[in-house]
């Protein structure tokens, strides 16, 4: 009996003779539909990270995430993903992802000048932060977006948004564009793929969080407190599951990913915990089990 042959990146049986499978430059067995969707991304076809997470559903993104960096350096993670190039960059700055975007803006807020075209030009001045609009009037601005472990920068001929990358919309459903929610202000950001931004954003959190764990929790005076300092932590291994009061110390970034690979933010009020979620903090928190010390 002739084995069958299975797809190495969807694991689909496709071997038939109406679904053939060919072969990558690596040696890998690809089906169409796989060979399809990595190229509709403009990514080279061959068997790599990136190439998995696009072909799987998104539940299983944040696993082959984890199974990679099992098998991978951090450091050798950076260096392949995450190249600098010749962009100059602010000392201890990294570049995470660039991207051409287009934003629809108050045609009448554009500034006549010029604005900067290095991020290691940018002065608070000139940063202008225009956000989306709706109105008749409203303009589309073609530019460049930028995402670094220190700021997203959209830089377009006349205007300059500087934005923090917490405010990044992360777990955005959008896969036309990039969301950013800032003093109650939307910035739409109209791309394609804009879901493989938000998983190069997701790969190197993660990978800054393995380089700087600290695996021990910290705890307080009281019995009711503990702090999270930033790293990774299992529920139950590190954490017991149940219902906790949560408070920001230094808010940079609380996120659970719950068993069925579900990922949500949070930042203060209240969080259940259940057995196979996972804690990634990239700033230091505070778990009460009662909402204040003196309940």
């Amino acid at each position: 009996m002739a084995r069958s042959r299975i797809c190495d990146f969807c694991l689909d049986e496709k071997g038939s003779f109406f679904h053939r499978l060919q072969s990558t430059p690596d040696g890998q067995l690809i089906c169409s539909d796989c060979r399809r969707i990595i190229e509709s991304y403009g990514l080279p076809v061959r068997f790599d990270l990136f190439q998995q997470l696009v072909v799987h559903d998104p539940e299983m993104r944040d696993m082959i995430m984890r199974s990679y960096l099992e098998n991978h350096s951090v450091n050798d993670c950076i260096a392949k993903y995450y190249p600098h190039g010749k962009m100059m960059l602010h000392r201890g700055e990294e570049l995470i992802s660039s991207q051409p975007v287009t934003i629809r803006v108050d045609s009448e807020k554009i500034p006549a000048g010029n604005a900067v075209t290095e991020i290691t030009a940018v002065q608070k001045e000139d940063i202008t932060n225009l956000p989306s609009s709706t109105a008749p009037d409203a303009v589309e601005v073609n530019g460049t977006l930028y995402e670094t472990n220190a700021a997203v920068y959209f830089f377009s001929e006349h205007f300059l948004n500087v934005h923090r990358p917490t405010n990044l919309v992360v777990d955005s459903p959008d896969v036309n564009a990039l969301h950013v929610i800032e003093k109650r202000s939307e910035f739409v950001y109209q791309t394609k793929n804009a879901d493989l931004f938000l998983l190069r954003h997701k790969f190197y959190h993660i990978l800054h969080m393995a380089r700087k764990e600290k695996k021990n929790l910290i705890y307080l005076a009281s019995e009711n407190t503990m702090t999270l300092t930033p790293g990774t932590y299992a529920v139950p291994r590190n954490i017991k599951s149940g219902k906790y009061w949560i408070s920001s110390v230094n808010d940079s970034g609380l996120s659970v990913t719950d068993a069925a690979g579900r990922v949500r933010e949070y930042k203060d009020g209240q969080i259940e915990l259940s057995d196979g979620s996972m804690l990634e903090c990239t700033g230091e928190y505070q778990l009460r089990i009662n909402q204040h010390e003196d309940q």
